[in-house]
C-alpha cells in the first residue's frame, strides 16, 4: 500500500510521518464542518482510496463518511456492540466484565455501529486495574487494525446486510 498522506487532528504522528517521508496536515479546527471540507480537499488532492483512523477520536459527519462509505476502517477498544464511545476500557472496568477486547470496524454514520471486521479478546482478573486493561487492549489494537487493513487490502471483505463476509 502507498500512503499517500497522515492527517491529524494532533501532532501525534507527524515525527513517524516525516520519518517515512510521508507529508503531514493538521486539521485541528474547532469548527468541525470546516475541519472536514479541508480534510476532503487534501483527501481528493491526494486521491486517497480509503482511510485507516488511528485514535482519531471526532466523530465523522454524515457526509464526509458518505464519501467513503465501506472506505474508512477504525479500531474501538471494545468487543463491539458493548461500549462504544470513547471510555471503552473504563466501562469494561466499571463493569467487571472478565472478557474484553478490540474490534477493527468501517465506520458508518452510527458511532462504533459499523461492519465488525476482525475482533480479538483478552481476559480480565478481578484485581486488574485499569491502567493494566488499557495496557492489555492497547497492546492488541494495532494487530486487530493491521489485520482488519490487510484484509481489506487483499480484496478479501464483503459486506451484506450490515455484516462483514471474509472470501
Amino acid at each position: 500500500v502507498d500512503i499517500p498522506c497522515i492527517i491529524g487532528n494532533k501532532l501525534d504522528l507527524k515525527s513517524f510521518a516525516e520519518e517515512n517521508g510521508i507529508p503531514f496536515f493538521l486539521f485541528d479546527n474547532p469548527v468541525r464542518k470546516e475541519n472536514e471540507k479541508e480534510m476532503l480537499k487534501k483527501l481528493d488532492e491526494f486521491e486517497v482510496d480509503f482511510l485507516v483512523l488511528a485514535r482519531f477520536m471526532k466523530i465523522l459527519s454524515p457526509e464526509f463518511v458518505w464519501r467513503y462509505e465501506n472506505r474508512i476502517i477504525n479500531i474501538h477498544p471494545s468487543l463491539l456492540p458493548a461500549f462504544p464511545g470513547a471510555m471503552a476500557y473504563r466501562q469494561a472496568h466499571e463493569k467487571g466484565v472478565r472478557i474484553a477486547g478490540v474490534t477493527s470496524h468501517f465506520v458508518t454514520m452510527d458511532l462504533d455501529q459499523g461492519p465488525i471486521i476482525v475482533q480479538e479478546s483478552f481476559n480480565i482478573t478481578p484485581n486488574m486495574s485499569l491502567d493494566e486493561i488499557k495496557d492489555k487492549g492497547q497492546k492488541l489494537e494495532a494487530k486487530v487494525l493491521l489485520k482488519g487493513v490487510k484484509l481489506y487490502l487483499k480484496g478479501k471483505l464483503k459486506i451484506h446486510w450490515g455484516k462483514v463476509f471474509e472470501e
